[in-house]
């Protein structure tokens, strides 16, 4: 059978024996000119799993995020699943099987995130309970309790999590894949009683949540004090995302003219940090700053300062004169030779927990 013309031009024909009846041989010589006038390459040996990684190479566009979200679909879903198959041979039921498969274990994997929540606020509450404990010498039972909530928590961990988003794509084959129908999740705001309930329950109403103006302005006053209430202002105000903000270099800063330039983010990915352009080109704008520049001015008001993130510590962030305790845990951070300096850590000051946490209220 000849097939369309090759590269160049040059001339292709198939064969293919062992047919019962000459019926048969038409059948599947129907079939195969048909797969190759649409796209298929009839003759290639090529397999699912050395396509996929052929097509993730030389796909250099796209940004490192973007390669290590492929990579890990690649690897983690499609090749397991389909790298029996040749090229030729996949078929749109062997894609909705995979799908099939990956429905199945997301069940499995939420059940085993469920699981290892319940085993983390287990091993919170009994480690509260050794801590708190105030007979000395502490009962044996408490600790032998920790000790089996931790085990519990580590097995619990152990056990595959990840789930699968609805955000997996493919071509081809897979058009005419039947899939779940994906619906944007709506942030609920955090009322009064929704904020109850949480504070009784330990559940959030959604995923994520928004909060009151009155709810915004009693974090920001929480976190005035605080070395990097600079950035809270401005991501309250202005809506930059996290990348954004956390790689703002001064150079690109003008608290004069009250303007910030959106020209580089960081990324992290992987519990990797690297820098990078903006997602998009409607990302790199320029931002003016509030009616309020007493809120900015305590950054130390100079473009050539440099920033942490290069590696050296600004000398004045916040209030001047907000000093911590000499008995707080970052003092004693500060002091302690060969440990992580205290302002690039996290969680260094004594905020109240809001509902802006998300975080489950302590049952100790």
């Amino acid at each position: 059978m000849e097939l369309p013309p090759g590269p160049g031009g040059k001339r292709e024909t198939a064969k293919k024996g062992g047919f019962r009846t000459q019926k048969d041989a038409a059948t599947a010589c129907k079939e195969i000119w048909e797969l190759a006038h649409g796209g298929v390459q009839v003759k290639s040996h090529e397999t699912v799993a050395e396509f996929l990684r052929r097509w993730f190479a030389k796909r250099v566009d796209h940004k490192r995020s973007t390669r290590k979200g492929y990579e890990d679909h690649i690897e983690r879903v499609f090749i397991p699943t389909l790298c029996h198959l040749k090229m030729r041979d996949l078929r749109t039921r062997h894609i909705q099987d995979m799908f099939k498969k990956i429905w199945a274990d997301n069940k499995i994997h939420q059940h085993n995130r469920e699981a290892a929540d319940e085993a983390l606020a287990a091993e919170r509450a009994a480690h509260t309970a050794w801590r708190t404990c105030t007979i000395r010498p502490r009962p044996t039972e408490l600790r032998q309790h920790w000790n089996a909530a931790k085990t519990a928590l580590q097995t619990a961990r152990s056990k595959p999590r990840h789930i699968t988003g609805p955000g997996t794509q493919l071509k081809n084959w897979a058009k005419t894949v039947v899939l779940p129908k994906y619906v944007r999740p709506k942030p609920p705001v955090w009322t009064d009683e929704r904020v109850t309930r949480w504070r009784t329950t330990g559940k959030k109403p959604g995923k994520v949540m928004v909060w009151t103006p009155e709810q915004t302005g009693t974090f920001l006053d929480a976190v005035a004090p605080h070395r990097l209430y600079p950035m809270f202002h401005l991501m309250v105000f202005r809506g930059l995302r996290r990348g954004e903000v956390a790689g703002l270099p001064w150079s690109e800063t003008n608290l004069t003219n009250g303007t910030v330039h959106i020209s580089e983010q960081l990324v992290a990915a992987s519990y990797d940090v690297w820098e990078d352009t903006p997602k998009s080109e409607s990302g790199a704008r320029t931002i003016s700053l509030d009616s309020q520049p007493t809120n900015y001015s305590s950054c130390g008001g100079s473009a050539s300062k440099p920033s942490a993130r290069n590696g050296t510590a600004p000398t004045s962030y916040g209030s001047s004169t907000a000093k911590p305790s000499p008995t707080s845990r970052a003092a004693r951070r500060r002091k302690s030779p060969g440990r992580t300096p205290a302002w690039s850590s996290r969680g260094r000051t004594d905020v109240p927990t809001t509902p802006s946490t998300c975080r489950k209220p302590s049952t100790g």
